[in-house]
């Protein structure tokens, strides 16, 4: 198991352990096929994690392990490895897409996406090195 694999299970028990049994669901490594945008072809998608609520709506999350930081042209990095985007970017265009992919489901009763979020997971984010 990798890193980032292990970084991604540490984070999806942290969050089963936290969020009432019954209400939320939590699944990890959710992977779909679907356009990136309107009209578009088809590629592979994927969220680290997604958390459904049937009142709630949806959270898609971006698990990234090791130390992230930004250079100065707003570039982000795990560590001396570059990253193509944000790690937010990734959060956000995989919420886009499985927003897509959900509300075109024939069974998809309402016609409008439920509500959605996304966000960033660092479980190896030191807090107490932050500046208040």
């Amino acid at each position: 198991m990798t890193v980032g694999e292990q970084a991604e299970r540490f984070v999806e028990e942290r969050l089963r352990a936290a969020l009432p049994a019954g209400e939320f669901l939590v699944f990890a490594n959710v992977e779909w096929i679907a356009p990136n945008r309107d009209g578009g072809p088809p590629c592979d998608g994927e969220a680290d994690i997604v958390i459904a609520h049937a009142e709630l709506g949806v959270l898609t999350i971006e698990t990234k392990a090791g130390e992230l930081s930004r250079d100065g042209q707003g570039t982000w990095w795990v560590g001396p490895n570059r990253l193509n985007r944000s790690p937010f970017a990734q959060a956000e265009a995989s919420k886009h897409a499985l927003l897509r992919k959900l509300t075109a489901l024939p069974s998809w009763r309402t016609g409008e996406p439920p509500f959605a979020g996304h966000g960033v997971a660092l479980p190896d984010a030191d807090l107490a090195s932050l500046p208040r």
